[in-house]
């Protein structure tokens, strides 16, 4: 069964369709993006998951100490960290949260899952919350491990990209909203529906 992470969660009722959905992760976006959400705002709706679903921390370009403080007043355990980074950042992350996913767009020669030791790593498109959809066709075969597939994804191709590229897992922001930001439970419904079946 594929893993799927639904992000950019802001409400209590995208969260609720998310785990109601068959939801294996929930992101929260705490970089400057439409979907961003405070550190005090995600440690409120991580009291309300109560365990039931990984809770990631997004960052984009912010320095490891930032994650470190805004992750750790969030109480998410898990951070997913964007940009430039190197096997040193990524180790002061590991003691502090149960999982770290390290993203990098698809533009990247040769990825390989746990290069800088993060458990889980993320291939997107070259503009991160874009929803810029591309041929996750050129994955397959490519990578192993738990790697995660994300960028343009939406409930009528997640099945399709699945099938081409083989991934661990499927992350989705953009493309199960009505509005930049503004998460639609149905469309979310219907992505895992559509990933899960």
């Amino acid at each position: 069964m594929v893993f799927v992470k639904i992000c950019g969660l802001r409400t209590t009722e995208a969260i609720e369709a998310a785990i109601d959905g068959g939801a294996d992760a929930i992101g929260f976006v705490m970089s400057p993006s439409p979907r961003q959400i405070s550190a005090a705002q995600v440690r409120v709706l991580v009291e309300q998951v109560a365990g039931r679903v990984m809770t990631v921390g997004v960052f984009r370009d912010e320095g490891i100490d930032t994650v470190l403080r805004d992750s750790a007043e969030a109480r998410v355990n898990t951070i997913q960290v964007h940009g430039t980074r190197t096997a040193a950042e990524i180790a002061r992350l590991l003691p502090v949260v149960e999982t770290v996913i390290r993203a990098v767009p698809n533009t990247v020669e040769r990825p390989e899952t746990g290069a800088l030791g993060e458990h889980i790593l993320l291939v997107d498109a070259p503009r991160a919350g874009s929803g810029e959809s591309w041929d996750y066709s050129a994955l397959a075969g490519r990578l192993s491990g738990q790697w995660m597939l994300a960028g343009g994804l939406r409930p009528d191709n997640v099945a399709a990209a699945i099938r081409a590229a083989s991934p661990w897992g499927v992350d989705v922001s953009s493309g199960v909203e009505s509005a930049p930001g503004v998460k639609d439970a149905s469309l979310i419904t219907r992505f895992l529906r559509e990933a899960k079946h």
